[in-house]
């Protein structure tokens, strides 16, 4: 499972791993049914605190994106319905808040797309290479 964590960020550790796996679980990267690390697993492969990964598990488990089977683990489970919009709609916050951030570089509504397409198809360029 790969996961980076940027322990300098202003994002909790918990909270960065949260997020990654469920980016996984959506984008189809850990599917239904497929175990994960025990916690003290990948608590070592993250260096992270025990204890983070059990929060970790504990928040995905009430969110729906987990369970767990006594004496087994946690494993996917299909996530709910909504999620998938809920990310997309995260996700298209967090760009009008980049949009908002160049708006004040004085940066045109031209030359902000000029670097969204830039990128997105370096993005997309390097997903063909990888093929």
């Amino acid at each position: 499972m790969k996961i980076k964590v940027d322990h300098h960020s202003d994002i909790p550790v918990y909270k960065q791993i949260v997020v990654a796996i469920k980016d996984m679980i959506l984008a189809n990267e850990l599917i239904e049914g497929e175990a994960l690390p025990s916690v003290r697993k990948l608590a070592i492969n993250l260096g992270v605190n025990p204890n983070t990964i059990a929060k970790v598990f504990f928040i995905l488990q009430s969110e729906g994106y987990v369970d767990s089977k006594p004496g087994i683990g946690y494993y996917v489970a299909k996530p709910p319905p909504s999620s998938i919009e809920k990310r997309l709609m995260d996700l298209d916050d967090a760009m009008r808040r980049i949009i908002l951030k160049m708006k004040r570089f004085a940066l045109s509504e031209e030359e902000i797309n000029k670097r969204f397409s830039a990128i997105m198809e370096g993005v997309f360029e390097n997903e063909r290479n990888r093929s």
